[in-house]
């Protein structure tokens, strides 16, 4: 039985893809029309995995974790290889409630939800550093290494997969489980850099447990995943902060500085940051983030910048979020 399996991943298990064309799907032979060229293409994001063909336009666009396959999806599927008990099993495993769906309650209904269930990693991954396909692992080691980024320490994989060939997969864990994923390309012409587990990421962040470790460093909030890493520190995955992750931040007892980016994402970020009661941060103008910092000045100097650019955390009657505003206006310039 087909334990909450992706499209995307049966599809990439099973269909042998091409490379990523300029829209972003990746090139096949067409199975429906059999085209002599590669003119069919299989396209995946976060919520929704399809398929296009240029010769037959035989299409279908399916949302993940719907379990509902329309009769054009059974159709082309079937046509890969894909059968139709695989999809009634991925249908089954979607639809079937669990103790917990059954049993509902109205305490449940205003709960934030900040469960963050195990994951698996992409089909055929191994660890970097495993014996063996030095021609796919050596290029990533090599890469993060220049990122400064150990990746033994953070227990990065790389995958015999076609989708996440030359790219490095981070896990994220929490009480040592993977809880996510992202597989980030090591080329600077990737049409995607990042490729994500397909679940939902409510409360997902990188680096969960050093969130309620003792320490009396300050703990760095970042955007981007090697930033946080690089700092040793947590990524919320992105420049929006949800109600989930401000509950989870809420409940560490470190002090919390975001380190944010320079643009109106960034400066949108920082409001949220001021309102909650924390502080932020911000790099050396000669760098765009914190990893280029670290590996343009070392990390002494980064972490210096970061605690002599921090701004005050807020008081009851709020008029230091007052003054942060200002500065993070005067650093950051106006979005509003």
């Amino acid at each position: 039985m087909i334990q909450q399996r992706t499209l995307a991943e049966i599809i990439q298990r099973t269909v042998a893809l091409g490379s990523a064309n300029s829209r972003g799907f990746f090139d096949v032979r067409c199975a429906v029309c059999n085209d002599r060229k590669d003119r069919g293409g299989f396209k995946f994001d976060s919520v929704h995995t399809g398929y296009s063909c240029y010769n037959c336009h035989a299409a279908f666009k399916y949302e993940e974790g719907s379990g509902k396959f329309s009769k054009n999806a059974r159709q082309i599927l079937e046509a890969f290889g894909i059968t139709r008990e695989v999809l009634t099993e991925i249908r089954s495993a979607m639809l079937q409630p669990t103790k917990e769906q059954t049993e509902i309650s109205l305490d449940d209904l205003k709960r934030v939800k900040l469960d963050t269930p195990t994951v698996a990693l992409p089909d055929r991954s191994f660890s970097l550093g495993y014996d063996g396909h030095d021609e796919f692992q050596g290029p990533i080691i090599e890469y993060l290494l220049d990122r400064k980024i150990d990746p033994l320490a953070v227990k990065a994989h790389f995958s015999l997969e076609p989708a996440y060939l030359r790219r490095a997969i981070i896990p994220y864990f929490r009480d040592g489980k993977i809880i996510y994923w992202q597989a980030r390309s090591i080329d600077s012409d990737a049409k995607r850099r990042y490729l994500n587990a397909m679940i939902g990421r409510d409360a997902v962040m990188y680096g969960y447990d050093r969130l309620f470790n003792y320490d009396p460093t300050p703990l760095f909030v970042t955007e981007g995943v090697f930033d946080a890493i690089v700092l040793g520190g947590v990524c919320i995955l992105g420049s929006v902060l949800n109600a989930a992750k401000i509950e989870v931040l809420k409940k560490s007892r470190r002090r919390v500085i975001f380190v944010i980016d320079r643009d109106k994402a960034g400066g949108d970020l920082g409001q949220v940051v001021i309102e909650n009661g924390w502080e932020l941060s911000y790099v050396d103008r000669r760098a765009d983030d914190a990893n280029e910092s670290v590996r343009m000045f070392g990390l002494p100097f980064t972490v210096y910048t970061l605690l002599k650019n921090a701004t005050t955390k807020t008081d009851r009657d709020g008029s230091i979020i007052k003054l942060a505003m200002g500065q993070l206006e005067a650093r950051l310039g106006v979005y509003r």
